[in-house]
């Protein structure tokens, strides 16, 4: 799979290889969805909005 930005690494160990893919399936995701927000936050950070004067508000 091909994402943007830089390298998801993740590792785990187990006894059952099925148990293994889950919990590496889970790590992964995890990483996905921090990687996420952190985008969503930093596009959302007041200071880089616009000025109130610029949007007419109070």
């Amino acid at each position: 799979m091909e994402i943007g930005g830089p390298d998801l690494m993740a590792s785990t160990a187990s006894e059952d290889a099925y148990k293994s893919l889950d919990l590496l399936v889970d790590k992964l995701d995890e990483l996905l969805r921090r990687r996420h927000q952190k985008r969503v936050n930093s596009r959302n950070d007041e200071r880089r909005q616009a000025p109130k004067e610029f949007t007419g508000e109070d």
